[in-house]
């Protein structure tokens, strides 16, 4: 259960990080 809310949190980390670009979605691609 734990590791599925982890997975969660990561997903929605990215999606903000894709969105956002910037210098931390350049290095994250």
């Amino acid at each position: 259960m734990l590791s599925l809310a982890l997975s969660f949190w990561v997903a929605l980390l990215m999606c903000l990080v894709m969105q956002g670009g910037g210098g931390v979605g350049g290095a994250l691609g």
